[in-house]
C-alpha cells in the first residue's frame, strides 16, 4: 500500500467520524423539550445534594456555635461522595433511557430501511448513535464537574480521587448506553431495551462479587493473581470501586495506592466490556440489514414458452391432482374473547416472551439459586435471596407497566379502544390486572424459597441423616436450625403484593400522562426512589440540622412505608431459633427512635401483622387513586365522560 493510498484512507476515516448520524442525533436530541427538562432537573438534583450537605454547616455558623468553620474542613469528602453517587445513579438511568430508542425508534418511524440503504456502514451507524447520545451524557456529567473541582478549596480531597471517580461514573454510563443500543437493534419498542440494560448492569455489578465470595467458601486459601477473592471484588464491580474511592479512601479504610490500582483495573474492565458490546452491536446491525433493507428490484427476462414435444399428450394422460385433506377444528377449541377484550389480550402476554425463553430463564434462575444456597449456606441466603427477588419484582413492576398506555398511543391503537363501548376505567383496570398477573412469579418464588429454606430444612436434614450421606463443608452449613419462621411468609407477601400493585398503578397513571414509554418508566422509578429514599433522607438531615425530633419521626414513618423495611425486618427478626415473636421495630439502629407499643420489647407478632395490614390498605388506596387518575388522563381531550 502506497503512502498516498494510506493518507486517503485516513482522510476518509476522519470524515466518517463522527459522521452524519452523529450530527443528526445531536440535532434531534438537542431540539427536544425533554432534553431541556432533563438537564434542568439533573442540575437541580446536584444542587440539592450540595444544599443538604452545606445546610448544617450554615446553621452552625449562623447560631455562632463555633463548629461551622471546623466542619467546612470535613465537607469536601462528603460533598464529593454525594455528587459522584448522585451522578452514578442518574447517568445510568438517563443512559439506559436515551440508548433504548437508538434503533427501535428508527424502526417504528419507518426510517431504518432508508438508513440501511445509504453508503453508511454498520459501525458508522452504531458509533454515530453512541456519540450523539454520549454527547448528552457528557453534558450532564460535566454539570457536576465544577462543583467537584470547587470543593477542593476546602481541602481533604485529592484530585486523583475526583478524576478516578468521575472516570468510573462516565464509563459506567457509557457501558449501559451501549448495552441499550445493542438491545434496541432487535426491539420494537424502547421499554424492552431500557429494562434489559438495567438488568444487565445489575448483573455485572453483583454476579462477579457473588462468584468471588462463593469461591472463598469452596477454597478459603484461594488466591487469584496474588490477591484474595475479597480484594478482587473491587475491580470486578463498579459500585464497589466507586465506594472504595469515595467512602473507603475518605475514611482511611484502605491504602491509597491499592484503591487507585483497583479502581483503574475496574475502569480497564469496563472499557473492554464497552469494546465488546460495540463490536456485538455492529455485528448484530449487519445481520439486521438483510431483512430491514429495501428489496432490490429483480430484472425481468422474457423466456419463450414453447411446449416440449409430447407435453400436451402427457398432460392429458396425467393423474388428477390430489385433493388437500380437509382440516376440521374441534368444538370448543377456538379462543373466546368474551366481553372483556382488553383483559383477554393482557392475559395472553407473558413476562418474558416465548416458551423457550421462559424455560431458559427459569432454568437459569433455579440453577443460580441452588448454586448460591450450596456455596453460601442457607443461614445467609434465606433472607438475601428473597430480598433480591423482592427488589427485582418492585423495580420490574415499576418499569414494565409504565409503558402500558403510552405504547397504545405510540401504536395508534388507543384511539381505536376509545371508540369502543369500553369505558376508560375498564381499559385501565384490564391493563392493571394483566400487569399483576404477569408478576405472579415473584411472590411465588419468594414464598417457595422461604418455605424450602425455612421449616422444611429440618425434614431435609432428617432424610439426609437416615441416608448417612456426606457432603462438603458448605452443605453442612446449609442445615442450620436458625431458619426464618414460616409466620414471616404471610407478612412478607402481605407487604410485597400490594406494594407491587401500587408501583404498577402509578406506572399506568404516568403512562397515561406522558407521551413516551421510556419517560414514563424513568419517572416512575425516580418517583419511587424519591418518596422512599430521598424524602426520608432529606427530613433526617433537616431534623439533625434544626434539632427537630418531629422531622426525624416523620422520616421514620415514611421509611416504614417503604416495603423493603418491614419485609426485611420481618424476615430478619422472626427467626425460628428464637421460638417466639417479640419483634424489634428498630432495624435501622439509632436512626429510628419511635414510641413503639412496648418500648424496647417492640411489637408482638399480632401487632406487627396488624401494621402490615394497615400498610397494605395504604398501598391499595394509592392503587385506587392512581387508576382513577389514569382513566381521567386518558379521557382528557377526547370529549368522553367515561
Amino acid at each position: 500500500m502506497t503512502a498516498a493510498a494510506s493518507d486517503t484512507r485516513l482522510r476518509r476515516l476522519g470524515r466518517s467520524i463522527p459522521g452524519p448520524v452523529f450530527l443528526k442525533e445531536v440535532w434531534v436530541i438537542g431540539k427536544k423539550r425533554a432534553t431541556a427538562w432533563v438537564r434542568t432537573l439533573f442540575g437541580l438534583a446536584l444542587l440539592g445534594v450540595c444544599g443538604l450537605i452545606f445546610l448544617p454547616i450554615v446553621i452552625d455558623s449562623i447560631e455562632g456555635t463555633g463548629t461551622g468553620i471546623a466542619r467546612f474542613q470535613l465537607v469536601a469528602p462528603q460533598l464529593t461522595t454525594g455528587l459522584l453517587w448522585c451522578e452514578f445513579v442518574l447517568l445510568a438511568l438517563v443512559g439506559a433511557a436515551i440508548g433504548a430508542g437508538a434503533i427501535s425508534e428508527e424502526r417504528r418511524a419507518g426510517t431504518l430501511a432508508t438508513l440501511l440503504s445509504t453508503p453508511i456502514t454498520a459501525w458508522q451507524i452504531v458509533l454515530g448513535k453512541l456519540l450523539g447520545r454520549g454527547a448528552e451524557l457528557m453534558i450532564l456529567a460535566l454539570l457536576g464537574l465544577p462543583l467537584l473541582l470547587g470543593v477542593r478549596a476546602f481541602g481533604g480531597v485529592r484530585a486523583e480521587s475526583i478524576a478516578i471517580g468521575f472516570l468510573l461514573v462516565v464509563l459506567n454510563a457509557l457501558v449501559i448506553t451501549q448495552t441499550a443500543i445493542l438491545l434496541s437493534i432487535r426491539a420494537k419498542r424502547a421499554v424492552g431495551p431500557f429494562l434489559s440494560s438495567l438488568t444487565f448492569a445489575a448483573a455485572i455489578y453483583f454476579i462477579p462479587p457473588l462468584i468471588l465470595v462463593a469461591s472463598v467458601g469452596i477454597n478459603p486459601g484461594l488466591t487469584i493473581l496474588g490477591y484474595s477473592p475479597q480484594m478482587l471484588i473491587f475491580p470486578s464491580s463498579t459500585p464497589f470501586s466507586l465506594g472504595a474511592v469515595t467512602i473507603g479512601l475518605n475514611n482511611g479504610l484502605m491504602d491509597e495506592s491499592t484503591i487507585y490500582s483497583m479502581a483503574l483495573a475496574n475502569a480497564a474492565w469496563m472499557g473492554s466490556l464497552w469494546a465488546l458490546l460495540f463490536a456485538l452491536s455492529c455485528l448484530m446491525l449487519r445481520t439486521a440489514m438483510k431483512p430491514d433493507a429495501p428489496a432490490q428490484p429483480r430484472k425481468r427476462v422474457k423466456v419463450a414458452m414453447t411446449p416440449a414435444p409430447g407435453a400436451e399428450a402427457a398432460a392429458e394422460g396425467a393423474a388428477p391432482a390430489r385433493k388437500r385433506k380437509t382440516r376440521f377444528v374441534e368444538r370448543y377449541s377456538s379462543r373466546e374473547v368474551g366481553d372483556r377484550p382488553v383483559l383477554w389480550r393482557e392475559f395472553q402476554q407473558r413476562i418474558i416472551g416465548s416458551k423457550a425463553k421462559t424455560i431458559t430463564v427459569t432454568a437459569l434462575v433455579v440453577t443460580a439459586t441452588l448454586a448460591i444456597d450450596f456455596l453460601a449456606g442457607l443461614q445467609v441466603v434465606q433472607i438475601a435471596v428473597p430480598m433480591i427477588a423482592f427488589a427485582a419484582g418492585i423495580i420490574l413492576a415499576a418499569a414494565s407497566t409504565s409503558p402500558a398506555i403510552a405504547a397504545e398511543r405510540e401504536g395508534r391503537t388507543l384511539e381505536v379502544l376509545l371508540t369502543t363501548p369500553l369505558s376508560a376505567q375498564e381499559i385501565v383496570r384490564a391493563k392493571f390486572l394483566g400487569a399483576m398477573r404477569r408478576m405472579w412469579v415473584f411472590p411465588a418464588f419468594i414464598a417457595a424459597h422461604m418455605l424450602l429454606t425455612g421449616p422444611l430444612v429440618g425434614v431435609y436434614s432428617e432424610v439426609l441423616q437416615i441416608g448417612e450421606l456426606t457432603f462438603p463443608e458448605p452443605w453442612r452449613r446449609v442445615w442450620n436450625p436458625d431458619y426464618v419462621h414460616p409466620a414471616a411468609i404471610p407478612v412478607v407477601l402481605l407487604v410485597f403484593i400490594p406494594a407491587m400493585g401500587m408501583v404498577s398503578a402509578t406506572g399506568l397513571a404516568l403512562s397515561a400522562k406522558l407521551r413516551r414509554t421510556t419517560a414514563a418508566s424513568v419517572v416512575n422509578i425516580i418517583l419511587m426512589g424519591a418518596v422512599w429514599l430521598a424524602l426520608p433522607l432529606i427530613l433526617m438531615i433537616l431534623g439533625d440540622a434544626f434539632d427537630a425530633d418531629g422531622l426525624q419521626k416523620i422520616a421514620c414513618l415514611i421509611w416504614w412505608t417503604c416495603p423493603f423495611v418491614p419485609a426485611g425486618a420481618g424476615m430478619g427478626y422472626m427467626d425460628g431459633s428464637k421460638r417466639g415473636f417479640p419483634f424489634d421495630p428498630t432495624p435501622m439502629g439509632p436512626l429510628i427512635e419511635m414510641p413503639w407499643p412496648h418500648g424496647e420489647a417492640g411489637f408482638s407478632y399480632v401487632e406487627f401483622f396488624a401494621y402490615t395490614v394497615v400498610l397494605a390498605g395504604l398501598y391499595l388506596g394509592v392503587v385506587r387513586l392512581a387508576l382513577h387518575l389514569a382513566a381521567k388522563w386518558i379521557l382528557a381531550g377526547t370529549g368522553r365522560d367515561r
